[in-house]
């Protein structure tokens, strides 16, 4: 898994990964980038699991955020 850096998270959209600032990622559909809109604790270590719609296309996508034990947060964004 890449490292982040803080302030910084990995999203990781139909196996492609790329930087970007802590909320921010690109949707699986159109490609355009968007923010996560679910309430998620960044404090709670696991992983959440929610869908949302891109606020372009409308079209779901199933955002799963990973808390580490050590406070890196990464989000995994799917075609839902």
């Amino acid at each position: 898994m890449p490292s982040t850096l803080p302030g910084k998270a990995t999203a990781r959209a139909s196996g492609y990964i790329r930087r970007v600032t802590a909320d921010e990622v690109e949707c699986p559909f159109c490609g355009e980038p968007g923010e996560i809109a679910g309430d998620y604790d960044p404090d709670a270590v696991g992983e959440q699991v929610f869908v949302q719609d891109c606020a372009v296309c409308c079209r779901p996508w199933t955002v799963t955020v990973h808390v580490g034990a050590d406070g890196e947060v990464t989000f995994d964004v799917q075609r839902s």
